[in-house]
């Protein structure tokens, strides 16, 4: 998988240091320098993983936030027209 076109997930990036864990705890017990330092790449792409998707996370939280307020204020002044119209068509 290409890394432009992967997307960052706090579970992915979790399991990939899990998995890097596994592989330089065996490289240690075996005498696998090769092993040990595959499995110290792989815990720090999964932290590099898990900070992109916190940062996702966070910036989409930062859109929405003014995107929620303004269609609220939308609905809240489309209602006072609708009511003052009623108003205006009962007389």
């Amino acid at each position: 998988m290409s890394l432009s076109k992967k997307v960052p997930s706090k579970l992915h990036g979790k399991l990939e240091k899990v998995q890097g864990t596994v592989e330089k705890t065996m490289g240690k017990l075996i005498n696998n320098e090769g092993m040990k330092l595959k499995g110290e790449q792989k815990i720090i792409v999964g932290q590099a993983e898990i900070d992109a998707a916190k940062h996702k996370e966070a910036s989409a939280e930062k859109v929405a936030s003014p995107v929620n307020q303004a269609s609220g204020e939308v609905t809240a002044n489309t209602g006072q027209e609708v009511v003052e119209q009623t108003g205006a068509s009962d007389c």
